[in-house]
C-alpha cells in the first residue's frame, strides 16, 4: 500500500478546535451531591440507591 501524505489545512483546523472549545465551555458544571436526610425504611432505600444512580455522572 503507498504512503499517502497527509494534508492539514491549519486555518480551518484552529476554527474546528476553537468551534470545539466554544462548545465544551457550554457543559454546565455539575451539581454536587446530596444526602438523604431521614432514617425511615423508604429514606434508608433512597440513600443506598442514590450513589448508583450518581456515579455515571460524578465518578465513584
Amino acid at each position: 500500500m503507498a504512503q499517502e501524505t497527509l494534508k492539514v489545512d491549519p486555518e480551518r483546523l484552529a476554527q474546528a478546535a476553537a468551534k470545539l472549545g466554544a462548545h465544551a465551555d457550554e457543559i454546565p458544571v455539575i451539581p454536587p451531591g446530596f444526602t438523604v436526610s431521614g432514617s425511615d425504611p423508604l429514606s434508608a432505600a433512597i440513600a443506598a440507591h442514590v450513589p448508583k444512580l450518581e456515579a455515571p455522572v460524578v465518578g465513584p
